[in-house]
């Protein structure tokens, strides 16, 4: 085994867990506060949301634990990606056109997001994850 083996896989779990805790935390605020969520979706226009603040919220939380735990890692990691990239373009990145630097931050930290997911895809989730213990079974 390499020296840089057991470095890489304890980097690989920091950022797995780093990435997880900003889903499970917006996660979180969608499950314990539904109202203000849909109220927020119907607000710019998205159709029928209630069943998208549903969505959304599952996608955040099983996401989030996806990258926590290391299970299903690179599923989590796209379906995490394919909620970044509608959300960022059709909520934030339009309020950011139209003046709002809130809004243009949460798009730049979308960016940012989704690189780093498409990083971990690529990288796979490292030997401190539950999909490496499903491999060696």
């Amino acid at each position: 085994m390499n020296l840089r083996e057991p470095a890489l896989s304890i980097l690989l779990l920091a950022g797995r867990v780093c990435l997880s805790g900003i889903f499970l935390f917006a996660g979180v605020r969608h499950v314990a506060h539904p109202a203000a969520m849909v109220a927020r979706l119907a607000a710019v226009g998205y159709p029928m949301p209630m069943p998208m603040a549903v969505v959304a919220a599952l996608a955040l939380v099983l996401g989030g634990l996806s990258l926590m735990t290391g299970l299903f890692t690179r599923l989590g990691c796209l379906a995490l990606v394919l909620f970044l990239v509608p959300t960022t373009l059709t909520f934030h990145l339009p309020a950011a056109l139209h003046g709002n630097v809130g809004q243009g931050i949460q798009a730049l930290k979308n960016l940012a997001l989704a690189g780093g997911l498409l990083a971990l895809w690529a990288a796979g989730p490292g030997r401190l994850s539950v999909d490496r213990l499903r491999r060696k079974a």
